[in-house]
């Protein structure tokens, strides 16, 4: 089984980072494959370097 989420962020830099811990942690406990979709709707922070 899959789970696609989709996260809208603006200024997020701060926060995404753990989100994304707390979904690897999830789909571990789960068993499950959780693909992660990540929309930056033009803030300003260094979201696109989280790579």
């Amino acid at each position: 089984m899959s789970l696609f989420v989709l996260l809208p962020a603006y200024n997020e830099q701060e926060s995404i980072r753990p989100l994304f811990k707390k979904f690897q942690v999830l789909q571990e406990i789960s068993n499950m494959e959780i693909r992660l979709i990540l929309v930056d709707d033009g803030s300003k922070d260094a979201l696109l370097r989280l790579q």
